[in-house]
């Protein structure tokens, strides 16, 4: 009976901890692997026990006696044996899934640590640590820097766009030159204080687009006890057409006598300005005109972000006709040649 209830049990029961069962989602734990072990020698140990109750007549002797109750301390340390074992390797089991959570737990907590450093230095290049890092240029240094170098220049607020989820552009003058910030990043409130004269300490990366040289991905803070800095238009109209006129590019300038010439629409209508570039915009897009002097003409702008359809500048130009004689006062702007961003337009004397 033992032979066969034992092979039965073991073709049972093998394959299934094996993980035979495993396809259907079914995995038998090690320590009930070992209680299994444990109730195959019970059962094996306690059918051999029922022989104790067959007692032949011709066997009924004083050995025999002393035989039977040998085998009875046997069966009893055997049976005891086995159980000892079983809770041994279930103890074992437990301690080896208790050291593996820990080494889970340890590593989890390791890369928390490493995440949570990443997460400190992120933070602290995001709040300018590493901007600070960067060396202050002068003009001339941040005129020699190559595209997409980084650079870090203090310079003053002349102007500013609109800002707009967290962004803004910023026309900028010091002494010594002039530069443009393109989309900067910046609170609302820090927004309304840059006002003109301010002084601002940038930090992002040299651009060129189509010819104007500007700073992008950039951050800005204030220069704490920073003095201020108002620049003064200076007249380039005889630099017109010259060489010379990119050296002030992006610096607060004026021209005298320009007449303005007719502009084309996208249609082939002729008006003294127009709304958007080829004339498909409305009030409230940027406006462009056209202006002539010593016999070229150039192509002027009135960019809604920084000087809107409510501002004098906006109407003025909207007045304009063709033949009219102005003056006008910008930013020196470039795109695939002079552009310049106009802030003041006034009838010549």
């Amino acid at each position: 009976e033992n032979l066969f209830w034992a092979f039965f049990y073991n073709v049972l029961c093998i394959p299934v901890a094996a993980g035979v069962l495993f396809a259907v989602g079914f995995v038998m734990e090690p320590m009930y692997g070992a209680l299994a072990m444990s109730l195959s020698s019970v059962c094996v140990v306690g059918n051999a026990l029922r022989l104790m109750r067959f007692k032949p007549k011709f066997m009924k002797t004083a050995t025999a006696e002393k035989g039977e109750e040998n085998m009875k301390k046997f069966v009893a340390m055997l049976l005891t044996l086995s159980m000892v074992l079983a809770f041994a390797a279930c103890a074992k089991t437990d301690t080896t899934e208790t050291t593996a959570a820990a080494a889970e737990t340890t590593a989890a907590a390791v890369e928390t640590t490493v995440a949570a450093e990443e997460t400190t230095a992120a933070t602290e290049s995001t709040d300018g640590t590493e901007a600070a890092t960067v060396e202050v240029m002068t003009h001339e240094e941040y005129l020699a820097a190559a595209i997409d170098d980084q650079v870090c220049v203090e310079t003053y607020v002349q102007a500013t766009q609109s800002w707009w989820e967290d962004k803004i552009t910023v026309y900028c003058q010091s002494p010594e030159g002039a530069v443009f910030a393109y989309d900067m990043a910046c609170s609302e409130e820090d927004a309304a204080k840059l006002v003109p004269g301010t002084k601002i300490r940038i930090t992002g990366y040299k651009a060129e687009w189509s010819g104007e040289v500007e700073i992008m991905d950039g951050t800005f803070e204030f220069v704490e006890g920073g003095d201020t800095y108002i620049a003064e238009a200076l007249d380039v109209t005889d630099l017109l057409g010259t060489d010379e006129l990119i050296d002030h590019q992006n610096e607060f300038v004026t021209f005298t006598g320009l007449t303005v010439e007719p502009s084309t629409d996208a249609n082939g209508n002729e008006a003294a300005f127009l709304y958007s570039w080829d004339g498909s915009g409305s009030q409230g897009d940027d406006l462009y005109f056209n202006v002539s002097v010593n016999g070229e003409t150039y192509n002027f702008c009135v960019e809604s972000y920084l000087r809107g359809a409510d501002t004098d500048v906006y109407k003025a130009v909207e007045a304009l006709q063709v033949g009219d004689v102005i003056n006008a006062e910008g930013f020196l702007y470039w795109y695939e040649g002079v552009n310049p961003h106009i802030t003041s337009v006034t009838a010549a004397e």
